[in-house]
């Protein structure tokens, strides 16, 4: 029996592709990015070994029990 014996069969999905529209307001959100938080949330992730959406998750709890109003950065901020 072949490694993929339903091959022939399966459903195909096109890997969708995303363009920017509005590279004004692109830029803007790439200026407001904080690196320091940024750096701060991947060296997180790799001392404890966390995915992107719980390293987001423990960024927001850190800030909430310090009493800080500082913007965390979303997970897909974190690629």
């Amino acid at each position: 029996m072949p490694h993929k014996f339903n091959a022939a069969r399966r459903h195909k999905f096109p890997k969708t592709r995303y363009r920017v529209t509005n590279w004004s307001e692109y830029n803007e959100s790439l200026r407001r990015r904080s690196d320091l938080a940024i750096s701060t949330c991947l060296t997180l992730r790799t001392v404890y070994k966390l995915p992107l959406r719980q390293t987001q998750g423990l960024m927001r709890s850190i800030a909430r029990l310090m009493g800080v109003a500082i913007p965390v950065p979303d997970f897909s901020t974190l690629l």
